[in-house]
């Protein structure tokens, strides 16, 4: 009996600690932005989540700073845009130490034994909780920012909206005007030289309306 007891001490002992170890690892989580560095593409953020220790000890995550923002880029393109107080991201912490990437990029020895720490988190932009935020655009791809919309349809047609005025609509009324212009001659008032292909490339314009 006295066996078995101390197996199962020792069982729960390690359960408790592999259960501690597991709870130890940072893996991903939902933050809010405190702060934000268009120049280095980082933020300071503020963890969602509370942390509870086996003593029923309840913490707040400390304040994350300078983490890198997963923008879509390459060494000659980003797609960017800035965040703002309290918009969230999701954070996601790395296998390892990226103090050395962060600075100079490259491959690199690691130097030191964290894993999935706090301090190697990264940001991506885009999660919210449900209902809030921008409205997804289920007819193709949309581009917005402040008043300024940009819809791509499959079908190769464009808006493009900026404080509700239609560029396509009001490119076609410019095209009228400009072939409803005429010119005094000395037969009398005509219509301009080129009214032909104003009006060809006004067709073209309006081809690509929704």
């Amino acid at each position: 009996m006295g066996g078995e007891n101390n197996c199962m001490t020792m069982n729960k002992l390690l359960e408790t600690h592999f259960k501690a170890s597991i709870a130890g690892i940072n893996t991903a989580m939902p933050a809010l932005v405190k702060a934000f560095n268009a120049d280095n593409k980082t933020c300071d953020v503020k963890p969602v989540f509370k942390k509870k220790y086996s003593d029923n000890e309840i913490v707040e995550y400390p304040l994350l700073t300078d983490v890198p923002i997963v923008y879509p880029q390459t060494k000659k393109a980003i797609i960017s845009y800035p965040l703002e107080v309290d918009d969230y991201v999701l954070l996601v912490f790395n296998q390892r130490s990226i103090d050395r990437f962060k600075q100079v990029g490259g491959i690199e020895e690691h130097k030191d034994n964290r894993i999935c720490h706090l301090n190697d988190a990264v940001a991506f932009v885009g999660v919210y909780p449900l209902g809030q935020g921008e409205p997804a655009f289920s007819d193709g791809l949309e581009i917005k920012f402040g008043d300024m919309i940009v819809k791509l349809y499959e079908n190769g047609k464009v808006e493009i909206k900026n404080n509700g005025i239609e560029l396509i609509s009001l490119l076609t009324d410019f095209m009228t005007a400009v072939s409803n212009i005429t010119v005094a001659t000395s037969i009398g008032t005509q219509p301009i030289i080129n009214k032909a292909e104003v009006e060809a490339l006004k067709a073209q314009i309006q081809g690509l309306k929704k």
